[in-house]
């Protein structure tokens, strides 16, 4: 039975949205930032898309979509180029990991080794660009 073009579109839209949200936030750079008891929390809400889409349905969001995302929103918030990228690959086997060790879902468990695998990721980040802007540079006068 061949489906109108209202419903394909309609099905089209809906199995493309992880990916055009995907590169919708790496191009804005887009990230989760508020205020708690005086204290400016940020989150990257590019890591809740990449760990729920790769946990739940990973063939709607490729690897190498995902590399590609981390290129561009290196670019764009001006990070050395894959930066990243090591990231966003880091936590997609961190998704898959625990993908491949739960039969049945169990959301506090998910939730718990997101907390996990995101402490990590941000502790990984912050210390290659520790490293990597903490160089000293001679400038030649």
């Amino acid at each position: 039975m061949a489906l109108s073009f209202p419903k394909k579109a309609y099905k089209t839209f809906i199995h493309s949205f992880p990916i055009l949200l995907l590169f919708f936030i790496a191009f804005t750079g887009f990230d989760l930032s508020f205020l708690l008891f005086n204290v400016s929390f940020s989150f990257n809400f590019i890591y809740i898309l990449i760990f729920f889409w790769i946990l739940k349905k990973p063939e709607r969001l490729g690897y190498g979509l995902v590399f590609c995302a981390g290129i561009i929103n290196d670019v764009v918030q001006n990070f050395p180029i894959g930066i990243s990228s090591i990231n966003y690959m880091l936590l997609c086997s961190f998704a898959l990991f625990i993908r491949a060790r739960t039969l049945l879902p169990n959301l506090l468990y998910d939730w718990g080794f997101f907390i996990i695998a995101i402490l990590i990721i941000s502790s990984l980040h912050y210390t290659i660009l520790t490293i990597i802007f903490d160089i000293p540079r001679c400038l030649i006068s």
